[in-house]
């Protein structure tokens, strides 16, 4: 486990199934130690983690979209789905998926092998450096994202209760 956060950032939450890999002594010491706190979903239940169950149904009618013109080969088309899903930004954080976990923004891959103002800048700074403000700047995004998520929710709670009429209204307050 800790090759997975450690090199990376430590999450605040794991949201686990039952499995035993998650309910052992080991795993909940290794969550202690770190301030990480465990949280149990149903396996094989998706509905039960809803961040997983709008993902998944916003990748799914992309697959769809994209197997229009490429009927049967979901395979080949998920990897294209899955980049540009993690490298759009969402209406709720404002931010890419790839930038909230990383901390920068997906380089795409012929800018890696082609010349350019940020690859040639990137080269030129100091990795350390580079690296200390990659961390500042994650923890901004983050910080921001967590921010607009929430008066986006709000707003989405108050545009559903206008929506509902003034009955349910009475009943939600």
């Amino acid at each position: 486990m800790e090759e997975h956060c450690l090199p990376l950032w430590i999450p605040q939450i794991i949201i686990a199934d039952n499995g035993p890999q998650f309910d052992s002594i080991a795993f909940r010491n290794f969550c202690s130690e770190l301030n990480i706190r465990n949280s149990y979903s149903t396996p094989r239940y998706p509905q039960s983690n809803g961040q997983a169950e709008a993902t998944n149904k916003t990748l799914i009618n992309a697959l769809k979209k994209r197997l229009e013109q490429a009927k049967g080969k979901w395979v080949e088309e998920l990897p294209g789905v899955l980049w540009a899903y993690r490298t759009t930004p969402g209406r709720p954080t404002g931010n890419t998926p790839f930038a909230l976990t990383y901390g920068m923004d997906a380089v795409i891959p012929t800018e890696i092998g082609l010349p350019t103002i940020r690859t040639d800048a990137a080269k030129q700074k100091d990795a350390n450096t580079e690296l200390g403000r990659n961390l500042d700047w994650a923890d901004e995004v983050r910080e921001s994202a967590s921010i607009r998520m929430a008066d986006y929710q709000q707003r989405h709670q108050r545009i559903t209760i206008e929506k509902s009429g003034p009955e349910t209204s009475k009943m939600v307050r």
